[in-house]
């Protein structure tokens, strides 16, 4: 369980809990205008992948330079 414990797998994990609370309102049975939309599938989808990749690769960046510096690093 040692590789779960890398900041990138942590950060995807995050990135995951931050795109699942865009999507949520996208999904539910309330939002007739996703239904109804007439333009292409990528118009919705496109944005919500370049979220996720950017807040991944933001987190991991910061998460594995707080790993890098000792100064930074809290366990003993």
């Amino acid at each position: 369980m040692k590789g779960l414990e890398h900041p990138v797998v942590t950060a995807f994990g995050a990135a995951t809990i931050v795109v699942l609370t865009l999507l949520a309102p996208l999904v539910s049975p309330l939002h007739h205008e996703l239904y109804h939309f007439y333009g292409p599938p990528s118009a919705v989808i496109l944005p919500v992948l370049l979220n996720f990749a950017a807040v991944w690769i933001v987190l991991a960046r910061l998460l594995v330079d707080g790993q890098r510096f000792c100064r930074l690093n809290t366990s003993l």
